[in-house]
Formats: structure tokens, sequence, C-alpha cells
């Protein structure tokens, strides 16, 4: 599951877990905060798709960095204390592709929240419900 190196040399599943879910949240919360901003553009005259676009990246930024930050702390918590587990490929994918879900999940509510805020600022009243 680990070894006990910080580099990614040797494939281990945090390893790759720490990609996939930094990839994962980067390009989701960028597209769904995109696409929702561009779904109410008749309410967001006064915001240019420039201005989206930068929030966006910083929101994504935000998220990819704190989900690397959260599992590379976890890994090496898990290395201290577990050391070195060996698991079967297919065990390893479902992990990977678990903590990728729970990313991809987390980084919707986040632009889902980041949208209404941004809309909040840039619209003042008469703000409309996103979905």
């Amino acid at each position: 599951m680990t070894q006990d190196s910080i580099s990614l040399q040797v494939e281990s599943v945090v390893g790759l877990m720490v990609v996939a879910s930094a990839v994962l949240m980067l390009l989701v919360s960028l597209a769904l905060f995109l696409s929702r901003f561009r779904r109410l553009r008749g309410w967001t005259w006064r915001v240019t798709f420039g201005g989206a676009l930068r929030a966006g990246l910083r929101l994504g930024g935000r998220n990819a960095l704190a989900a690397m930050c959260l599992l590379i702390s976890s890994g090496v918590l898990w290395q201290r204390w577990a050391g070195e587990v060996h698991l079967t490929p297919g065990f390893a994918a479902l992990m990977i592709a678990g903590i990728g879900g729970l990313a991809a999940l987390v980084a919707a509510a986040s632009a889902h929240r980041a949208l209404e805020r941004f809309l909040l600022r840039a619209v003042p009243c008469h703000m409309p419900t996103v979905r």
C-alpha cells in the first residue's frame, strides 16, 4: 500500500491515489463550476467569463491541494503505524476508485457552494437557486 519513501519511484496505492484524486478534484471542480456558471449566465451579466474562469481555477487548485495534503499526510501516518502492506491488484484498484469517487463527490459539493458564494458577491439581489 505504501513504500518507505516520500518519492514515487516505486508505484504504491497511496501514491496513485494522490495523483488520481488531485487531478479529479481539479477537473471536476473546474468543470462543474464553469458549467453551472454558463447555465446561469442571464443572472450574471455583471461578471465576465474570465472572472468566473479565474474563480474556478482557484477553486480547483485549492481542492487539488487539499486532496494532496490530506492523502499524503494519511499515507505518511499509515506508513508510520501500519508499515508496508501488500495488496492484490484488484483490491488496490478498488481503493483507488473509491478514493477517486469520494474526491469527485467532495469536488461537486465544493463547486456548488463556491458558485453560490461567487454569484452572491457578483449579483447581490435576486440570486436564483443553483441546481
